[in-house]
């Protein structure tokens, strides 16, 4: 290594330890696609360096040039200088992010800051965010709550859902609704759902898009009816399922 490469990857040693803690510390609370560090990752799998641990670490190599450690040291500089690359950070930006949904729908009293925060959530959900293409923001909680408070069924809910979608972009696609009944009417606690149950419907999805005769379809059809047999799915999710793939034979 020539003498300035030495001194930039001396820096992006203390650099990356820094980030490194940083990122440990952000993951512990907030999960690995915490705001910061998903920028952090997507700017250095960007590049024409890899610059990435397996576990997701700002990796520091000896091989690499001096453009590339300047590159590296670049994005790390980027990212503890964030308003989002700390743990302290992201609670300020949630904190400003709530209450800019509670001043935005607070169109009564009602609408609490725990409402927000439950909003909150549901807008940073990658997987059913979309919802706000069809209904109105502030329409979401409170259709989410009367379904949970009555306990609606997967149907109804589907069907409620609409009515409120109907004067707006049509009705809402079938996949999104159902993601969203999972995570967010099904489950106890309204910021976390069912992983296992996710994951089911997402492989029965997948295969049935790649399914591609009658043979692929019996098959999946009877991976369902063994879910039911082992209480993996109930009676709701059972016949949501074969309907699903029935209609895609």
């Amino acid at each position: 290594m020539t003498n300035e490469e030495n001194k930039l990857y001396a820096e992006l040693k203390k650099l990356s330890d820094r980030a490194n803690k940083r990122i440990s510390s952000i993951e512990r609370i907030y999960g690995k696609n915490a705001w910061g560090v998903k920028y952090l990752r997507e700017n250095l799998s960007t590049s024409r360096i890899n610059a990435l641990t397996k576990s997701g670490r700002i990796s520091v190599k000896k091989s690499f040039t001096e453009s590339e450690l300047q590159a590296v040291i670049n994005a790390t500089n980027r990212f503890l200088n964030s308003s989002i690359g700390s743990v302290s950070g992201i609670k300020k930006a949630e904190k400003k992010a709530i209450e800019t949904i509670q001043r935005r729908f607070a169109f009564s009293t009602d609408f609490s800051t725990q409402d927000a925060e439950s909003l909150y959530n549901l807008f940073k959900d990658s997987e059913v965010n979309s919802i706000t293409n069809y209904i109105k923001g502030s329409d979401v909680l409170p259709i989410i709550e009367q379904a949970r408070e009555s306990k609606m069924s997967y149907s109804d809910f589907y069907d409620l859902v609409n009515g409120y979608a109907e004067y707006n972009k049509g009705s809402v696609e079938g996949n999104l609704l159902r993601k969203l009944y999972i995570k967010y009417v099904q489950n106890s606690d309204f910021s976390e759902y069912t992983e296992n149950i996710e994951n089911i419907y997402n492989t029965i999805f997948s295969m049935t898009a790649e399914a591609t005769n009658q043979d692929d379809f019996d098959e999946i059809i009877s991976i369902i009816e063994g879910l039911k047999a082992s209480r993996d799915i109930d009676e709701s999710d059972y016949n949501y399922l074969i309907d699903y793939v029935r209609g895609k034979m």
